[in-house]
């Protein structure tokens, strides 16, 4: 037999906020243990530097991306984007998209334990600290592997014939950083 003509009850319409106020309650009346966190990152030394953008690069990327933004409207505006031609919308969509990603992506972190992360858009990368020699600082690689996006950055020379291009915000606290995790480093400029 099934009653349907029971009162509402009010108690249950406000469980789910007691409830949520004796969960945010308790754990805020917990007194918490040793800041483990801090304690994991001054072992693992983890540091991170985003990358320096200085007027060139920002020029090149934000000027192709205008005209390529405007080829768009005016593609479509002209109608030479419609009907089946979505396809290259797309693709034009993907560059601006990449190119955006690259220039907003790049950083890089020092770790102990993984050594230089590099990462710039869908490239990235591992270094072992152990592994880098030498550290050029105040030049700029024009050929080559370069997650950069300024000039006079740093060189960095790894194993024995292989370099990569960086750019950091400042030279010299990412100098002073990695010599922190390994003092071998010839720094030259």
């Amino acid at each position: 037999m099934l009653v349907t003509n029971l009162p509402p009850i009010p108690f249950l319409n406000s469980l789910p906020f007691f409830i949520f106020i004796g969960l945010s309650a308790k754990h805020l009346n917990s007194r918490p243990q040793k800041n483990l966190s801090l304690n994991k990152f001054k072992e693992t030394k983890k540091m991170k530097f985003n990358s320096r953008k200085d007027i060139l690069f920002s020029t090149i990327i934000f000027g192709m991306n205008a005209f390529l933004i405007g080829v768009t409207i005016l593609g479509i505006l002209y109608g030479e984007l419609g009907g089946n031609n979505y396809w290259i919308l797309i693709l034009l969509l993907a560059v601006i998209g990449f190119l955006f990603w690259i220039y907003f992506g790049t950083n890089y972190e020092l770790n102990k334990n993984n050594g230089l992360i590099y990462r710039s858009g869908p490239f990235h990368g591992t270094i072992s600290i152990d592994r880098i020699t030498e550290i050029v600082k105040g030049k700029t690689l024009w050929v080559g592997f370069r997650p950069a996006t300024a000039r006079k950055g740093l060189i960095v020379k790894y194993d024995k014939f292989d370099e990569i291009y960086i750019s950091p915000k400042t030279n010299d606290s990412f100098i002073r950083k990695i010599l922190e995790l390994n003092g071998e480093i010839k720094i030259s400029e």
